[in-house]
């Protein structure tokens, strides 16, 4: 059991009428199971406040927030208006502004943590240095779970690392300055 991970808390926070999604809660009982605090440094999977974020406007019915970066950027699912609730695009809070889809499923947001492969935007950086673990065994370790429980495959990961994340969604920087 890792003292990074709180999925209680993640879930207790999720929008109203909506669930954290099957595939997030798989990948964090995983990743609870697997993480060696004691080998690395790694994102907190853990609610936090939107309060802070975008004063004084209420994000928290559009964002499951599921993970903190430690710079205090967020990972969250946004449930804008249109996107389908059972499969949300997963997106970056940055602290210092930057905003992105960082993938479209949670599915492709482990085929680019365990590729290393994100586009090259302003919160890429963020998501490159998502794990400080000195063998990075738990890279190829998350990759041969997803592959034994999701059924991806390499060519899976190549499909989904090699199309931009957010294509299909609204503009988040856009959408987030119609809610001012």
């Amino acid at each position: 059991m890792s003292q990074y991970i709180d999925p209680e808390s993640i879930y207790a926070h999720f929008p109203a009428n909506k669930s954290a999604p099957q595939r997030l809660i798989e990948l964090l009982d995983w990743l609870d199971l697997s993480i060696d605090d004691t080998v690395g440094w790694f994102p907190e999977f853990t609610w936090t406040s939107l309060d802070w974020f975008f004063p004084p406007i209420d994000l928290s019915p559009y964002f499951g927030v599921f993970a903190n970066l430690g710079d205090g950027s967020l990972l969250a699912y946004w449930f804008y208006e249109e996107c389908d609730p059972r499969n949300p695009p997963i997106v970056v809070l940055g602290t210092d502004g930057e905003l992105g889809v960082v993938a479209d499923s949670v599915e492709e947001l482990v085929a680019r943590i365990t590729s290393g492969k994100f586009p090259d935007t302003c919160w890429a950086d963020l998501m490159v240095s998502f794990y400080l673990y000195r063998d990075g065994s738990l890279f190829s370790n998350l990759w041969e779970w997803a592959k034994e429980i999701w059924g991806l495959t390499d060519d899976v990961r190549d499909q989904l690392t090699a199309s931009q994340p957010g294509a299909n969604h609204p503009n988040l920087e856009e959408w987030m300055a119609r809610l001012e």
